[in-house]
């Protein structure tokens, strides 16, 4: 599953990587073509550069046949690709769509500048981004009109699963809580550790008087993710947070607030809100997820098979050497990759660390 993932992010990447030179690896050119259109060496090396910058390894540690092993699957992809978008030229798509889709693009850069300087990088502009978003819909829109009804889940497959899988809809004890962190760092000081737990205990003093937990929470807890939702932490199992966390949070009672518990992040004031018994998931309930499960999983086993027709049933010539038996991969390009506006998006910015969080 790694290297089909990989595969498809390398085909929406490529060219946005400066990586060590592939000339000693040798590839015909063109390296297919696909009813007339030739896919170029050149429009391989790019994925394959990113592949190699992404696989972590130097250059010259990757093997001829690791590197044609990655070719293979990028070609799989442009050819479906050029195949797709000649195919769903004619489907149509609004303005509304692109609009919604290109936004949604540029809402994942913190400012416009660096979202231009990322385009810039891959070659494009806003304008050129907005046509490759509209292909890349177009796309989608015809594999999704060629596969219709294939991917419907009946109810007797949703409840012969649900039968068949008894493990998978036992809900454990959860609980519902809200904590108070005050934070220590790692390799604090006795000095430190000893402010942090002066702070913590005026925190529970308060609490104990009678102030509101939650707006102690906000004025005090350093946890950046419960902090302004007054320290909640939803429901949980047993097993999600670390053992002194759990162990204090399931032995409340709903409504009962901890004594000061010491983590590995800091010191903890806890208040048990809520409380789920552990149980069977009834059907009913299970039922639209578990569809919606099935139906993911038909849907992927009908877009490859059908992308797999499509490929053997158009006039491609693939100039790559046979390959191996031995070696054959199974592995089918995704159906993402397979669209314009995959192989045009910009790479995404890098997320920020995340703070510590009791957990």
């Amino acid at each position: 599953m790694k290297s089909r993932y990989i595969a498809s992010v390398l085909v929406c990447v490529a060219g946005l990587l400066q990586a060590a030179e592939t000339s000693k690896f040798n590839l015909p050119d063109p390296v297919a073509v696909v009813e007339g259109k030739e896919i170029k060496r050149a429009d391989v090396e790019g994925p394959l550069n990113a592949m190699i910058a992404k696989s972590g390894k130097k250059p010259e540690e990757i093997t001829d046949a690791e590197k044609m092993g990655g070719v293979r699957m990028i070609v799989d992809s442009l050819i479906i690709q050029e195949l797709v978008t000649k195919r769903s030229a004619s489907t149509p798509v609004s303005d509304e769509e692109v609009k919604a889709r290109f936004e949604k693009v540029a809402s994942q850069y913190p400012d416009p500048k660096q979202f231009d300087e990322q385009l810039k990088q891959a070659g494009l502009t806003q304008e050129t981004l907005k046509e490759k978003i509209k292909e890349g819909l177009r796309g989608n829109k015809w594999i999704e009109s060629q596969i219709a009804g294939k991917a419907d889940v009946t109810e007797q497959e949703a409840k012969g699963f649900y039968e068949s899988q008894p493990e998978a809809f036992k809900a454990p004890e959860m609980v519902r809580a809200s904590h108070i962190l005050v934070l220590t760092p790692e390799g604090a000081t006795p000095e430190v550790v000893a402010e942090k737990e002066k702070a913590i205990n005026a925190a529970a003093a308060r609490i104990a008087k009678g102030d509101d937990f939650a707006t102690v929470a906000k004025e005090v807890s350093e946890d950046p993710g419960t902090k302004e939702k007054g320290g909640d932490l939803d429901f949980f199992p047993k097993q999600a947070m670390v053992p002194e966390f759990s162990d204090a949070a399931f032995a409340l009672k709903k409504g009962e607030v901890s004594k000061v518990v010491k983590s590995k992040y800091g010191f903890h004031i806890i208040k048990q809100t809520d409380r789920k018994e552990a149980r069977t998931i009834p059907f009913d309930e299970a039922k639209p997820k578990l569809v919606a499960f099935l139906g993911a999983q038909k849907k992927q086993a009908a877009v490859q098979s059908f992308l797999k027709d499509l490929v053997a049933k158009a006039n491609v010539k693939n100039n790559l050497p046979a390959e191996a038996p031995a070696a054959s991969a199974t592995a089918q390009p995704s159906a993402a990759a397979a669209t314009p506006e995959a192989s045009a998006t910009p790479a995404k910015p890098a997320k920020a660390k995340k703070k510590a969080k009791a957990q």
